[in-house]
């Protein structure tokens, strides 16, 4: 199968995908049986250091989760420390961007703070007057 994706031919064997596919079937089964206010704060369970409750409470929520999903718990774990992982990634990617911008319309880029400032630069630009409006003469 990854033999027909461009550039992907003879990179994964087949082993590695299932063990992918594996891995992607038991994070939706955690997701699914996470409970609303979990998907809504993942700190709930991601919680890892801080106030000695927060995080007793947060291992609580973990093995609660680890036996509504009916997995271990260290596969709750392993899926909190791929969840931070992706979450400082993504900050590390996202900085300098437009949050807000994000959810604007698909068909326009999307625009980041330096962009930002740069358009609202040459608009003051083009505001300043260039003279007395005399020409040459």
């Amino acid at each position: 199968m990854t033999q027909m994706m461009p550039g992907m031919a003879g990179e994964i064997c087949d082993e590695q995908l299932f063990e992918a596919e594996k891995r992607m079937k038991r994070c939706e089964t955690i997701i699914g049986a996470m409970a609303k206010e979990e998907h809504e704060t993942p700190d709930l369970i991601a919680k890892q250091g801080g106030k000695k409750d927060d995080v007793r409470v947060a291992v609580r929520r973990r093995i609660d989760l680890a036996e509504r999903a009916g997995v271990e718990v260290s596969d709750i774990d392993g899926f909190i420390f791929e969840f931070n992982g992706m979450k400082k990634m993504m900050l590390k990617n996202l900085k300098g961007v437009d949050i807000d911008a994000m959810g604007g319309h698909g068909d326009q880029p999307m625009e980041t703070m330096a962009s930002r400032k740069a358009l609202d630069k040459q608009k003051r630009k083009s505001k300043v007057s260039r003279g007395g409006g005399r020409g040459f003469a």
